[in-house]
């Protein structure tokens, strides 16, 4: 603001008041501003044409104040003017259009801590190698916290790095760099909160091609509600997989290609066979010929199913940390999005540990195509203008009861993400983002998400789980 203020006085200076040492200052003033922001709040790209401006003002001043030309062009000077007011307009458009948003406070009385432990996974297999061996896996938890007056508050994105990587891998121009800039509410290595002897824990497998804090709006409000939550990363699999070290393993686009070419191969060839393309059995079909697709799903079952293993040595003491004796191992949920969605499922099919799941708009690869899972759970689901008419929830066995389909109008996939808050404006103009209010879509992932694991892992029941309620008219409930 100090930066586009003073820009405008320094235009205002040069036209009306001609004050050879106010036209001079004043661009001087501009630049300062903009070092000052760079070094206080870090670079923005979307602040580069007040950046730009700020300078070549004061150089122009400079020149004109050395060379002291005795005529000026008016044509020269029009232009000058008109060529101000074009990169001016772009200095307050662009950050209109891609501000940096800090996530938004969780609701609950605890304040919320965040860490990072790795894990090595002794015999992991990869789908493109087709060989197993040793992995480190990488998790971020967030847990209710006290004593979080030493500590930092941790960003969205930890590195310039992570950002990159996003980039590279949605194939966009490198301009993210201010993912990095966004603050979560979070304490980095607080103190875990002595309130209560013990926590729920839960487990969160983001999707295919993001990263472990990709719901972190998420993670915040279940930490502060009395939950413990581990995000798994999938080496590889995410754009990047970050370990307390700070080093970061990058995808591999041999995996990707690998996935995207099982599922386009598995549809050209169920097109041929089913006609109506919107249909269940439809979809089925596609999940059952996706080979790859559910080698993959068991495999980031098995990181699931492994971490909860590290997750009960935490416990015991067996892995030293803060969470010795704090983890309610036997109320353990498990929740995810996209193809992590699709994961959850699969870790309930193999692991009675895990006593509910919520899969977030993923299509279900795996066994659970087949198989029927004990376990209750609910499908968090685009509603009636989704742009892909195949519904996540019609995926599962046929023969599959006791579950909730939660769809909300106006959200498209990646509404269930952080990008909802972060990115709004442009996700909305690349149809990543549905219509829907990105605070809105906010509310209701918390609260249902909330309710789900309230009523499963602590035992409180929710009416609101019951019936599609006249406070979220946006939501449809269906009980399957």
């Amino acid at each position: 603001m100090l930066i586009l203020v003073n820009l405008l006085l320094s235009a205002a200076a040069i036209i009306f008041i001609k004050n050879k040492k106010l036209n001079i200052v004043l661009p001087a003033l501009s630049i300062l501003f903009s070092v000052i922001s760079i070094i206080a709040e870090g670079f923005r790209f979307a602040m580069v044409p007040a950046y730009l401006l700020g300078a070549i003002v004061f150089i122009v001043r400079l020149i004109t104040m050395l060379l002291k030309p005795k005529k000026r062009h008016r044509v020269l000077k029009g232009f000058g003017i008109a060529a101000f007011c074009i990169v001016y307009v772009l200095s307050i458009a662009l950050p209109a259009f891609l501000p940096v948003i800090n996530l938004p406070k969780a609701g609950g009385k605890y304040t919320v801590g965040t860490t990072r432990i790795d894990f090595i996974e002794p015999d992991r297999y990869d789908i493109v190698t087709g060989r197993e061996s040793p992995q480190n896996i990488a998790v971020q938890v967030w847990y209710p916290a006290s004593n979080t007056g030493g500590n930092k508050l941790a960003r969205w994105m930890d590195s310039r790095k992570m950002a990159s990587l996003f980039a590279d891998m949605e194939r966009l121009p490198d301009v993210f760099g201010q993912l990095c800039l966004v603050k979560s509410n979070s304490f980095t290595d607080a103190e875990i909160s002595v309130e209560e002897d013990t926590y729920p824990v839960i487990l969160f497998s983001c999707g295919l091609g993001m990263f472990s804090g990709q719901n972190t709006i998420q993670m915040e409000e279940l930490a502060s509600r009395g939950y413990i939550v581990f995000s798994v990363s999938h080496p590889y699999d995410n754009f990047a997989s970050e370990y307390s070290d700070g080093s970061i393993i990058p995808y591999d686009s041999n995996h990707l290609d690998a996935l995207s070419k099982d599922t386009a191969a598995a549809l050209d060839i169920v097109k041929s066979q089913i006609d109506d393309q919107n249909s269940p059995e439809f979809q089925r079909e596609i999940i059952s010929r996706c080979k790859v697709s559910n080698d993959e799903a068991r495999v980031w079952s098995g990181d699931m199913i492994f971490v909860a293993n590290q997750i009960a040595r935490l416990n015991d003491g067996s892995i030293a940390s803060i969470f010795k004796g704090r983890l309610d191992t036997k109320n353990i949920g498990i929740f995810g999005h996209s193809f992590g969605g699709a994961v959850a499922g699969e870790a309930c099919l193999n692991d009675s540990r895990f006593k509910a799941f919520i899969n977030m708009d993923g299509t279900p690869f795996g066994d659970t195509v087949d198989a029927v899972i004990s376990q209750p759970f609910m499908v968090l689901a685009t509603g009636k203008d989704r742009n892909l008419q195949l519904k996540a929830s019609d995926g599962y066995s046929e023969n599959q009861k006791n579950y909730i389909v939660v769809s909300i109008n106006g959200s498209q996939h990646m509404n269930f993400t952080d990008l909802n808050t972060i990115v709004p404006y442009v996700g909305k103009s690349l149809g990543a983002l549905g219509s829907i209010r990105p605070d809105r879509q906010t509310e209701i992932m918390n609260t249902y998400i909330l309710a789900f694991f309230d009523k499963y892992l602590k035992g409180e029941q929710q009416s609101i789980l019951e019936t599609s309620s006249s406070l979220y008219p946006e939501v449809v409930i269906e009980r399957r």
